[in-house]
């Protein structure tokens, strides 16, 4: 399954998507929402990320793919940090 994580931001609110692309034709899941206490970029990111990862099995994905440098800047890390405990 391939997943795909997108948001965005504006003056007044911010914003996910995401939908899920199954290696089968069983069709494609798609979610999104808005967020509109915490105009941080950042923080939609990872709402995003949490709410497509809370909708689909983790076992069935193949690929990720996200328009956010801090998630995947964040997961880069997640060996070094893993390694100093």
């Amino acid at each position: 399954m391939n997943v795909y994580i997108f948001s965005s931001i504006s003056e007044t609110n911010g914003g996910w998507a995401y939908t899920c692309s199954p290696n089968t034709d069983n069709g494609i899941t798609c979610q999104w929402g808005t967020v509109k206490k915490n105009i941080n970029k950042n923080y939609i990111d990872i709402i995003g990320l949490y709410k497509a990862c809370e909708a689909i099995n983790l076992d069935d994905i193949s690929n990720i793919y996200i328009n956010s440098k801090y998630i995947i800047e964040g997961l880069q890390l997640c060996k070094t940090w893993n390694s100093n405990n």
